[in-house]
C-alpha cells in the first residue's frame, strides 16, 4: 500500500503539466463530477494475483487520466487552438506553484487554478484591485496615494506576484538597506489584500503605525500633503529595494562646450551608480537646466533626475484691493475703491494706483489699517503688497493740509473760544496732523469703533481742553443739542490714546499747558518714516458708555459709496479661471530671471551675478509620469494660500513629445523618443478638495482589470463617468507611458491577475521589536 501511494504522489505532480488547456477547458471540467468514480481497471497478470480476491482493485490515478483526456477531447472541437496554447501555458505556471502538494491535493490544487482564472470572468465576482481603505485619522492624503500607487498596473504586479523578493533579499544580504525592509513589505501586503479582495481595515491601520515609526511627521492625527508623502514613500521603498552597490557620487566637472548627450549620459550614469531600483526605472528621468550670465552670457548646463515634474499655474498677476479712502473735508463721504496691482509689486505702487482713483495727490495718501482695537499696522512704499492679507480693512487718508492762510483762519476758528490758546501770530506756529477714531469702551474692556474716521490738522502748541473741543466740534451733527456746551468745553472727558509704536497705555497729557509738546508725540512723530505719507500721529478717542449716552444721540454706521472699479473688478475677479496643461507645460519651461537672492555664481566674470536667465526642459521621459499642479502657493513667510484653477488635462493621447528638449548630432540619436513612445494615458488622479484652512482627498482611479473609472473616498467607492475626471480638485496626475510592451497597456489579452495565486490574510503575530502586532498577507492552499 505504501508503493501506491507513492505512485499516486508522484503522478499527482507529474500529470498536473497535462491539466487544464484553457480557461473554457477549465471551466467545462469544473461542471464535471470530483467525485471517485469506479472504472474497471485492466491490470497485468502479476498485479492480479497480488490483489486481494474477491475485490476489485481501485486505483485513482488512471481514472483521473481517462478523464482528462475525455475533456480534452472535447473541448479541442470548440476552443481554438491559440486560446489552448495560451491557457495551457496559464496552467503550467500555475502547477509551479503547487509542484510539492502530494496525492490527492493535487485534484483539489487543479480546482484553485480554475477558480483564480475564473474570477476575472464572473460578472458577481469582486473586480480585483476595487476596494476602500478605512480612514484611521486625517489619513485621506494616505489614502488617496495608495489607491494611485495600487492602480499602477506594473508596480501592483511588482508586489503582488513577489517580484520584489529577489531585490529585497539581495539588498538585505548585502547588509545595504538602512532598515529591515517593513515600508516595503506592508506595503505589498496591502496590495496583495486589494487585488485578493480580502482587505481589512487592520492592514492600514499596521501601515500607518509602520510609517509612523520610520518618519516622526507622519505620527498622530495631523493632516499632510499627499505630494510630499508619495515623495516619501517611493523614496522609502527605493530605498529598501536599490540594487546600486555605490554609496558616493563621482565628482562630475562643468566643462563649457562639451555636447549636451554627453554630460546626460555621464550624469545619467553618475545617477544609477548609487540609484538602481525598480522605483526608479520607473518613475525617474532627467530633466535638463541652463543658466546664462546676463553679463559675459555664458551658459552652464546641468542634468539632474526627478520622480515628477511640478508644474506651476498660470495664474492672473493682478492683486485685487478693496480700500476705503478718508478725505479731508469732513463733509465729503468715504469712498471705497477697487485697486489693482502686479502680484509683485510694492505699497508704492498701490499708493499711486489709489491717487489715480480718488484724485487725490500721491504724496499725500496715507495707508493703515483699522479694527475694533483701533489702528493696526501702517503700510510704507518699501514694503510689497504681499504684506496685505486677503480681508485686510485697508484705510488710505487724504492727509493734504497746506499752510494757506484760509486753512490757518479755520484752524483759529475751531479753537476761538479757547482762553488757553496762544497768542502768538498763526503763521509762525506749527502744525500737526492727527489721524483719528472714535472708540467704545465697555465696563468689561470689549472695544468697538464708531462714529467718522477723520484727518485733523491742528496748532501743536494747543491745549488739552482745546483739542478736546475740536474733536467735539467735528462730532457736533451728532451731539445732543447740536452744539458744544460750555461743559464740554472746560472739562476733560475724553482719553486721548496715543498709538504709533507707544508701548503701553499712553495719553495725551490733560494737566500740562501744551500736551503735543511732550516727548510722547515726539516718539510717535519719529515712527513716521519716509515712504509712509506725510508726517503724522494716530490718536483713539476713548468713550465709556455712559458719557457717550448722555452727549450723543445715535450714531450711524454711515457706509461709503462705493467707485466703480469695485464692481468692475469684483466681475474680473470671479469670472470662471481655467488653462490648458499645456499652458503649464510652457510656464514650467519658459525662461526666468534669478532674484538676488538666488544669484549664480559665474565661474567665467568669478563673481554672483543677479539676472541670471534660467530655463527648465525635460531630457527624457519615465514609464509612470507623475504631474503635480503647485496649487499650494506661499504669498507670505508665514502664510499659504491655494489655486483654484480649472486645469484642462488630456485623460488619453498625452504628447510629451514638444516638452522634451533632444537635438540630433551626426553620429548618435536625439533623445527624442519618435512614434507612440512619447504617447502618455492618464490613469490615475490624486484631488484636493477645501482650502488652507481644512481639506480632503479622493482619488479616481482605472482599474487595469475592468477598466472602469472609480471614485474611491476613503472607504466609499463608485463608478465615475470620464466627463467628471477633470476637476478644479486634481493635485497629482498619474500617466502611464503607451507601449506595447508595457504592463498598463489595456489592450494586452492576457493580465497578470490570472497568474495570481490565492490570498489570505493571516492572523496577528506578535512584532518582537515592538511589542505589538502585525497583519501578513500570505499564499495559502485552499481549496474552492
Amino acid at each position: 500500500m505504501s508503493t501506491g501511494k507513492g505512485e499516486l504522489a508522484g503522478g499527482a505532480v507529474s500529470d498536473r503539466h497535462d491539466e487544464v488547456e484553457s480557461s473554457e477547458m477549465a471551466r467545462k471540467s469544473a461542471l464535471l463530477p470530483t467525485s471517485d468514480i469506479d472504472i474497471p481497471i485492466q491490470g497485468n497478470a502479476e498485479e492480479s494475483s497480488q490483489a486481494s480476491p474477491g475485490k476489485t482493485k481501485k486505483r485513482r490515478r488512471p481514472r483521473l487520466k481517462l478523464l482528462r483526456r475525455f475533456v480534452h477531447r472535447v473541448l479541442q472541437q470548440i476552443v481554438p487552438a491559440q486560446e489552448t496554447r495560451s491557457s495551457g501555458d496559464r496552467a503550467l505556471r500555475g502547477s509551479d506553484v503547487a509542484s510539492d502538494v502530494a496525492g490527492r491535493r493535487g485534484k483539489e490544487r487543479a480546482v484553485e487554478d480554475i477558480s483564480t482564472s475564473r474570477r476575472v470572468l464572473d460578472p458577481n465576482a469582486p473586480v480585483p484591485g476595487v476596494a476602500g481603505l478605512r480612514n484611521h485619522g486625517n489619513t485621506c492624503f494616505m489614502n488617496a496615494v495608495l489607491q494611485c500607487l495600487n492602480n499602477t498596473d506594473c508596480l501592483a504586479e511588482y508586489f503582488v506576484l513577489d517580484q520584489y523578493r529577489s531585490d529585497l533579499d539581495g539588498r538585505m544580504h548585502a547588509k545595504r538597506c538602512a532598515g529591515r525592509g517593513e515600508v516595503t513589505e506592508q506595503l505589498a501586503v496591502l496590495m496583495k489584500s486589494l487585488w485578493s479582495c480580502c482587505y481589512t481595515s487592520r492592514v492600514t491601520a499596521d501601515l500607518k503605525q509602520l510609517i509612523g515609526r520610520q518618519a516622526p511627521q507622519y505620527r498622530g492625527y495631523s493632516q499632510h500633503d499627499a505630494q510630499e508623502f508619495l515623495l516619501w514613500l517611493l523614496d522609502k521603498v527605493h530605498e529598501d529595494l536599490n540594487r546600486a552597490s555605490k554609496k558616493k557620487y563621482r565628482c562630475l566637472k562643468d566643462i563649457p562646450g562639451r555636447p549636451d548627450h554627453e554630460v546626460a549620459a555621464e550624469a545619467l550614469a553618475n545617477h544609477r551608480r548609487c540609484n538602481d531600483s525598480f522605483i526608479s526605472d520607473l518613475f525617474q528621468a532627467q530633466y535638463r537646466s541652463e543658466l546664462t550670465c546676463p553679463v559675459c552670457r555664458q551658459r552652464s548646463v546641468t542634468f539632474d533626475p526627478f520622480l515628477f515634474i511640478s508644474l506651476p499655474l498660470p495664474q492672473c498677476r493682478l492683486r485685487i484691493l478693496d480700500v476705503t479712502v478718508i478725505f479731508r473735508d469732513h463733509d465729503r463721504p468715504d469712498l471705497r475703491v477697487g485697486a489693482s496691482v502686479d502680484m509683485s509689486g510694492s505699497i508704492e505702487d498701490l499708493r499711486v494706483e489709489i491717487a489715480r482713483l480718488a484724485g487725490i495727490p500721491f504724496s499725500f495718501i496715507v495707508l493703515t489699517e483699522i479694527y475694533d482695537s483701533g489702528f493696526e499696522r501702517t503700510f510704507y512704499d518699501s514694503d510689497p503688497v504681499s504684506t496685505i492679507r486677503e480681508g485686510d480693512n485697508v484705510i488710505a487718508f487724504e492727509a493734504r493740509f497746506q499752510n494757506s492762510k484760509s486753512t490757518n483762519r479755520s484752524l483759529a476758528s475751531l479753537v476761538s473760544n479757547s482762553s488757553t490758546g496762544s497768542r502768538r501770530s498763526s503763521s509762525v506756529r506749527e502744525t500737526l496732523l492727527i489721524l483719528l477714531v472714535h472708540q467704545l469702551v465697555d465696563e468689561d474692556k470689549s472695544r468697538s469703533i464708531f462714529g467718522p474716521t477723520t484727518v485733523l490738522r491742528v496748532y501743536r502748541d494747543i491745549s488739552f481742553l482745546d483739542l478736546q473741543t475740536v474733536i467735539f466740534k467735528v462730532m457736533a451733527k451728532y451731539i445732543k443739542g447740536g452744539e458744544v456746551t460750555r461743559e464740554m468745553k472746560q472739562t476733560p472727558m475724553l482719553g486721548l490714546h496715543i498709538v504709533d509704536g507707544v508701548r503701553g497705555m499712553a495719553y495725551v497729557p490733560h494737566d500740562v499747558d501744551h500736551p503735543l509738546f511732550t516727548p510722547i508725540i515726539d516718539r510717535a512723530k519719529a515712527l513716521c518714516t519716509p515712504g509712509g505719507g506725510p508726517s503724522h500721529i494716530k490718536i483713539i478717542v476713548e468713550w465709556d458708555r455712559h458719557l457717550k449716552s448722555s452727549l450723543l444721540t445715535e450714531v450711524p454706521q454711515d457706509r461709503p459709496q462705493e467707485h466703480e472699479s469695485v464692481s468692475r473688478l469684483k466681475q474680473f475677479s470671479f469670472q470662471p479661471d481655467e488653462v490648458m496643461l499645456e499652458e503649464c507645460f510652457q510656464l514650467y519651461t519658459s525662461e526666468e530671471r534669478l532674484g538676488p537672492s538666488d544669484a549664480w555664481y559665474c565661474p567665467n566674470c568669478r563673481r554672483h551675478q543677479q539676472g541670471t536667465v534660467k530655463r527648465l526642459s525635460l531630457w527624457t521621459l519615465p514609464e509612470i509620469l507623475v504631474i503635480h499642479l503647485k496649487r499650494f502657493k506661499q504669498v507670505s513667510p508665514t502664510r499659504r494660500t491655494k489655486l483654484h484653477t480649472l486645469v484642462r488635462f488630456p485623460i488619453s493621447d498625452l504628447d510629451m513629445t514638444p516638452h522634451v528638449e533632444g537635438h540630433s548630432v551626426a553620429g548618435d540619436v536625439s533623445v527624442v523618443s519618435e512614434g507612440d513612445e512619447n504617447i502618455y494615458d492618464l490613469y490615475s488622479v490624486c484631488n484636493h478638495h477645501g482650502g488652507m484652512a481644512g481639506g480632503h482627498y479622493t482619488a479616481y482611479c482605472l482599474n487595469p482589470v475592468s477598466n472602469q473609472w472609480n471614485s474611491y473616498d476613503d472607504q466609499y467607492i463608485q463608478p465615475l463617468k470620464e466627463s467628471a475626471i477633470v476637476s478644479r480638485g486634481a493635485y497629482l496626475l498619474f500617466y502611464a507611458k503607451r507601449n506595447p510592451n508595457s504592463a498598463n497597456s489595456a489592450k494586452q489579452f492576457r493580465h497578470w491577475v490570472d497568474q495570481m495565486p490565492q490570498f489570505r490574510l493571516q492572523p496577528e503575530t506578535p512584532d518582537a521589536d515592538t511589542g505589538g502586532s502585525s497583519a501578513k498577507c500570505d499564499m495559502v492552499e485552499s481549496a474552492v
